[in-house]
């Protein structure tokens, strides 16, 4: 290990000992929340690049995202660590993608252009294989109705799709609400762009957080713990 690792370093030792043993019987819970962002997300997807090439990504329990945070994360759980990193800069800074001469006929950005050419024929994400995961995705899209988070659950590879394309749609800029299951969605990081809170309320014991901002961007909300805001990892205390 480093000798100077930012944070709480015990999630990572315990992802270490995991991949070293191979054996996942610790008692521990242990959650990856990749932060939202669009094109910052080619931080997080550096990171989880790295996660990827340390043999470190089946040694994750649940995987959260949000917006971009999303495609990362599914990046992770189905071994391409390299195609999250390289997506942002090799397939989505282009016209194709991203384009302000559209505005204000058509969205900025072609979530089109995304999921159904880049994801089809470049960097082709398994749909199948991502509905059938051991470890879950918890994809985080926000409500247009109530504006708040949720994690939504899609049962099928076209609903992955959905849930994919509602958790990065941002009306005017990246196209309408998405419907799925009864309800509209927009974009997840509108409300909850790191989602280490979600993960902890949901028993993890450790959490690793992808942040694509800068230390001095995070702000701590009004009744979370203040370690995690400034960190890269964070783990719950051990009860007693």
């Amino acid at each position: 290990m480093p000798p100077a690792l930012p944070g709480d370093d015990e999630v990572l030792r315990a992802l270490l000992r995991r991949r070293d043993s191979g054996d996942r019987a610790d008692g521990h819970t242990i959650a990856l929340a990749v932060s939202g962002g669009g094109m910052r997300g080619a931080y997080a997807g550096g990171m989880v690049h790295a996660l990827d090439d340390a043999g470190l990504g089946p040694a994750f329990d649940v995987v959260y995202g949000s917006s971009a945070g999303a495609y990362v994360g599914a990046g992770l759980l189905l071994g391409s660590g390299r195609g999250s990193s390289h997506i942002f800069f090799e397939d989505m800074a282009c016209r194709a993608f991203i384009d302000l001469r559209r505005f204000p006929r058509r969205p900025l950005v072609s979530l089109d252009h995304l999921l159904d050419d880049v994801l089809v024929r470049s960097k082709p994400l398994h749909w199948d294989r991502l509905r059938d995961s051991p470890v879950p995705l918890r994809v985080i899209a926000t409500a247009a109705d109530d504006l708040r988070p949720h994690v939504l659950a899609p049962t099928t590879s076209a609903e992955w799709k959905l849930a994919l394309r509602a958790t990065a749609s941002i009306p005017l800029l990246a196209g309408p609400p998405v419907e799925l299951h009864g309800r509209r969605w927009i974009d997840g990081s509108v409300t909850e762009p790191v989602p280490v809170l979600r993960a902890l309320r949901d028993g993890a014991t450790h959490v690793l957080a992808l942040f694509t901002r800068a230390a001095t961007e995070l702000r701590r909300g009004p009744s979370g713990p203040a370690r995690w805001a400034r960190a890269s990892t964070w783990s719950r205390p051990a009860s007693g």
